[in-house]
């Protein structure tokens, strides 16, 4: 983030001073940033916002149960909520934790902090599109956020499956965000590499969900 505000003049998140974020937090989630923001980072950085379903599969990846049949999970750990595994209300912490940390509430996939430590953006529109039989009237258009944040109190609202929306342009002290990569870049990519250095590559990706990076100052 402090490479994209010192390239592009944009300012900083609501919380930084002087242009710098505070000390001690360099490895902390990035927060105080719009949706608007947070989409023109991503771009910058050649990415984008997950979607929502992107994100609810990145968190609840199927997995075989011994039975052999094929779940979904609640959390990306399981189906119960175990608060040593993620930032929410408590865990102990109260506040914001480097992304590293939680290390065992990470994905089938490696992906940390899902759930918990700050409610991410996505591209989902809340209140439309996603369930049309349940339309919301709202007083101004809202974007979704999910996974919770450190200050989550209810264990339904830090599930992979629960999403909440909020105005595109809050820059809130709990919502931050990650980057995603489609596999279709990521395998254009590869291919370029590849090409450059070994001649024509034709293997097809993988069909999974893009990988999500989140993003920290």
């Amino acid at each position: 983030i402090l490479d994209f505000v010192d390239s592009t003049g944009c300012p900083g998140p609501r919380f930084w001073k002087h242009g710098k974020y505070p000390d001690g937090q360099g490895d902390m989630p990035v927060v105080g940033v719009s949706w608007y923001e947070a989409s023109a980072y991503a771009r910058w950085v050649g990415k984008r916002l997950p979607s929502d379903p992107e994100w609810e599969k990145a968190g609840s990846w199927p997995v075989h149960l011994a039975s052999g049949v094929l779940a979904q999970r609640k959390f990306p750990w399981g189906d119960t909520m175990d608060r040593s595994r993620a930032n929410i209300w408590g865990s102990g912490w109260r506040n914001l934790v480097p992304v590293r940390e939680f290390s065992t509430g990470s994905s089938v996939g490696g992906i940390q902090q899902l759930i918990g430590n700050v409610w991410e953006w996505t591209t989902g529109d809340f209140g439309r599109g996603s369930y049309p039989d349940r339309r919301l009237t709202l007083p101004m258009p809202m974007k979704s956020v999910r996974g919770g944040a450190f200050d989550t109190y209810f264990d339904n609202q830090a599930t992979c499956q629960f999403r909440s929306g909020e105005n595109p342009v809050a820059r809130k002290h709990n919502i931050g965000f990650r980057c995603a990569l489609s596999l279709c870049d990521l395998a254009d990519a590869s291919a370029e590499l590849t090409e450059a250095t070994e001649g024509p590559h034709t293997e097809s990706p993988p069909e999974e969900a893009a990988p999500l990076q989140e993003a920290c100052v």
